[in-house]
């Protein structure tokens, strides 16, 4: 496993350190570490995290183009967006502002749909079964789901979660030309195993953790 949760309690206590060039946040059972970030160099809560939000108390139930996918659990009563509309102005609820949003979002996947339908046509005009395949996977959101990063300046709590990954061994440890080789050998025929594995799978039968990794890479599965 190549990434776990820690507290920020624990980040906290993390002493940054530089080994053989290499800046690690610190040493985790004995092994180099790397807080994971966003773009805004925001921390990166786990999946199940409740954590806050502009509109209210949510969980983090998944990764969508690297950014967070919350869905939430207790909306804010006192939020009110004014609405810059000078002819028709408006008072949006927290509650309708995550519905517009998740709006927004699934008419993105939808638009993304629409190209996959298009690119994986048939002579006939009917989708092939990849195409099919990866209309399947897009995921929508709910209305009261949305997409969020949290910037370095976020206040969570002590006991949040968030991804931290280990540094590949081969970065801050010397090795020989032969333990390159080796280990490049090796990791590719692992990389090709999981490949063949995956091609062959159902995404219902992929580990979550798996997905969790592969949605951070990749954006939404």
């Amino acid at each position: 496993m190549n990434t776990i949760n820690l507290t920020l309690s624990a980040i906290n206590d993390l002493k940054p350190t530089t080994i053989n060039g290499i800046d690690c946040d610190g040493i985790v059972g004995g092994r180099p570490v790397t807080v994971r970030r966003n773009r805004f160099n925001g921390v990166v809560p786990a999946i199940g995290s409740t954590v806050p939000t502009t509109y209210g108390t949510a969980r983090v139930v998944g990764y969508v183009e690297g950014a967070l996918k919350v869905r939430i659990v207790d909306f804010d009563e006192d939020y009110e967006f004014e609405t810059l509309d000078i002819e028709n102005p408006d008072i949006l609820t927290a509650e309708e502002c995550v519905a517009s949003l998740a709006r927004c979002a699934n008419m993105g996947i939808e638009g993304l749909a629409s190209d996959i339908r298009r690119i994986f046509a048939t002579v006939e005009g009917n989708v092939t079964k990849e195409g099919q395949r990866y209309i399947a996977n897009l995921e929508s959101f709910a209305p009261n789901e949305y997409r969020m990063n949290f910037t370095d300046k976020a206040q969570l709590s002590d006991d949040v979660e968030v991804l931290v990954d280990y540094v590949y061994s081969y970065l801050v440890e010397k090795e020989t030309p032969i333990q390159r080789a080796n280990r490049i050998a090796e990791e590719t025929r692992k990389a090709q195993e999981l490949a063949d594995e995956l091609l062959g799978a159902d995404v219902a039968d992929i580990p979550a953790d798996v997905l969790a990794e592969m949605a951070m890479e990749f954006g939404d599965l």
